[in-house]
C-alpha cells in the first residue's frame, strides 16, 4: 500500500507558479498500484505580450498535461507495453512533449520564445518505480537499512553548468548552492530538440520514502534539512507542509513544489 501528499506553492516572491504537480494511480479500478507522477519546473511564462496572468501559457503545465494524456492513454489501450517498456513510454511520451513545446515557440517566438521547464518523474509498477529526469529538480529517497539506520539518497543528478563544475573539481560541492551556474540548464524540455535524459529502475521496500522536489526547495533547503524535516514530522502532508513553508522563510525566490510517496508495510 502506498500514501502520498504534494504541494506546489507560488513561493517567495514570484508573480505566478510556474511549476507543475501530479500524482495518479493510472488503473481507475484501483486493483492495481499503478502510480504515475511527476514534478515540472517550468520558466518562461512571463514571455509575450499578454500579461493577463489567467490566459498566460505555462510551459510545465501544458506539458504535464500532454505526458500524462499519453501515458494515460497508453496504459488503458495497451498497458502491457507500459509494463513491458516503462523507460522507453517515458521517454517516448516526454519527447513527443517537448516537441509539442517546441511548436508554440515555433509559433510564435515573441510569446513563447522562452518557454523551457525540467522535469523529474515515475511511473510506479509491481514496487518498482522506473523514473525519467531532464534538468534539476529532484527525486530522493529514504531507505530503513536492515540494522535499523536509514540513508537518504540523492537518485538523479543536476543536469547545470555548475554541477559540471562540480564534477571537474573546479568548484567544491558545498559552492554549488552559491555558484549562479546552477540556473543554468545542460538537459531540460524546451532547450533542446533531443534532452539527455537520465533514466533508472529501483525496486521499492517496505517504509521506503521517495521525494521529489524543484530547485524552489532544495536550493533553499540542504539534504539534511530535508531528512529532518521527514524524520521530525508524524504525517507526510506535515512534512511537505514544512518543506515549503522553511524554503519560503528562507526567501529563495521561486516557486516551490514537493512530493512525497511511501510504501506502507
Amino acid at each position: 500500500m502506498y500514501l502520498y501528499s504534494g504541494k506546489t506553492d507560488i513561493g517567495y516572491n514570484r508573480t505566478y507558479n510556474e511549476d507543475y504537480l501530479y500524482i495518479k494511480n493510472l488503473d481507475k479500478t484501483e486493483k492495481n498500484e499503478d502510480y504515475l507522477a511527476m514534478v515540472l519546473d517550468g520558466n518562461g511564462t512571463n514571455m509575450g505580450r499578454n500579461d493577463n496572468a489567467d490566459m498566460k501559457v505555462i510551459p510545465s503545465t501544458l506539458l504535464g498535461h500532454e505526458i500524462s494524456s499519453i501515458l494515460s492513454e497508453i496504459y488503458e489501450n495497451n498497458r502491457e507495453m507500459l509494463y513491458s517498456y516503462p523507460v522507453d513510454c517515458l521517454k517516448m511520451a516526454v519527447s513527443c512533449a517537448n516537441k509539442v513545446l517546441g511548436g508554440f515557440k515555433m509559433g510564435s517566438e515573441e510569446d513563447y520564445g522562452g518557454f523551457s521547464s525540467t522535469i523529474t518523474m515515475y511511473f510506479l509498477h509491481n514496487d518498482t518505480i522506473h523514473y525519467l529526469h531532464a534538468g534539476n529538480s529532484r527525486l530522493y529517497l529514504l531507505r530503513v537499512l536492515p540494522d535499523n539506520t536509514t540513508k537518504f539518497v540523492q537518485l538523479t543528478k543536476d543536469q547545470t553548468k555548475a554541477q559540471g563544475l562540480v564534477d571537474a573539481g573546479l568548484i567544491q560541492p558545498a559552492d554549488y548552492y552559491i555558484n549562479p551556474d546552477r540556473l543554468v540548464l545542460n538537459s531540460g524540455l524546451g532547450i533542446f530538440a533531443n534532452p539527455e535524459f537520465q533514466t533508472g529502475s529501483i525496486p521499492l521496500r517496505t517504509n521506503d520514502i521517495l521525494l521529489t522536489t524543484t530547485d524552489g526547495i532544495h536550493y533553499a533547503l540542504s539534504q539534511k534539512d530535508l531528512e529532518n524535516i521527514i524524520y521530525n514530522n508524524k504525517t507526510l502532508d506535515e512534512a511537505v507542509e514544512q518543506m515549503i513553508t522553511d524554503a519560503i522563510n528562507f526567501k529563495n525566490i521561486d516557486n516551490m513544489t514537493a512530493l512525497m510517496l511511501y510504501k506502507k508495510a
